[in-house]
């Protein structure tokens, strides 16, 4: 009987140290503290803080426009190709300023080939088209649509201008014959004269955290000497990748 009353008495001391402990750790978790300001933890860098960088990739189809007065026919595989980075300052939960740096390539296969759009015009000709492979930079603002979006970019649309210079300016054509049996032939025209270095136009996008829908206008010419010009706007998606998740 002595020996139950041990036992009981030991299971009950048992429960009293048990009750204790998590009273003594709730206890700290009370009094632990919420840093009101995280600047000293992360540096004020990250997606919905005053700095952040990333990069991108994207692709654009090249689309003629209406209201454009003439353009060169284009076939469904004119497409840009771009690469770069972002840099990011927030001015406030709703705006920031963004600045890209990319290097990209567009090719315009033209749809219809003839005497007026193609250079050393021949009727062997059946693809031509022309090739840019330019560095490129857009200054923009981005407004957010979600200002409590946690440490993400959220929401946002982006508004601005972008300045291109064109590394490469070239017309490419290739040629098929049959003398008896097939012949391909290709000519590439470097340096192309009536084409200026720069190109400058306005950007728009509508992007979420890990992706952006782009449209972008070109309104300068392509071409100085008065030819009909290739389409000015190019429409794609750019896929984010980003340096820092929290």
């Amino acid at each position: 009987m002595r020996k139950l009353w041990y036992l009981n008495s030991l299971f009950f001391l048992l429960f009293l140290i048990g009750i204790g402990g998590i009273g003594y750790g709730q206890t700290i978790l009370i009094k632990d503290k919420v840093p009101h300001d995280f600047k000293a933890i992360d540096g004020d860098y990250g997606p919905n803080r005053k700095r952040y960088n990333y990069s991108y990739f994207g692709i654009g189809k090249i689309i003629p426009t209406p209201f454009q007065d003439s353009t060169l026919a284009v076939r469904w595989n004119a497409i840009k190709m771009a690469s770069g980075g972002t840099g990011k300052r927030q001015f406030n939960k709703w705006v920031a300023g963004v600045f890209d740096f990319e290097f990209s390539f567009e090719s315009y296969a033209l749809g219809a080939i003839d005497s007026t759009n193609t250079l050393n015009y021949h009727a062997s000709i059946e693809k031509a088209r022309y090739v840019f492979y330019k560095v490129g930079t857009d200054l923009a603002l981005q407004f957010n649509l979600r200002p409590n979006r946690g440490n993400q970019l959220g929401n946002y649309i982006t508004l601005g201008g972008y300045l291109d210079y064109n590394i490469s300016r070239r017309f490419v054509t290739k040629s098929e014959f049959d003398n008896g049996f097939p012949l391909s032939q290709k000519n590439v025209y470097k340096r192309l004269p009536f084409a200026p270095p720069f190109q400058y136009g306005i950007v728009a996008k509508f992007g979420k955290h890990y992706w952006d829908i782009f449209a972008k206008y070109r309104l300068s010419n392509a071409f100085d000497n008065g030819q009909v010009e290739i389409p000015r706007l190019i429409v794609g998606l750019e896929f984010l990748i980003h340096e820092y998740e929290q």
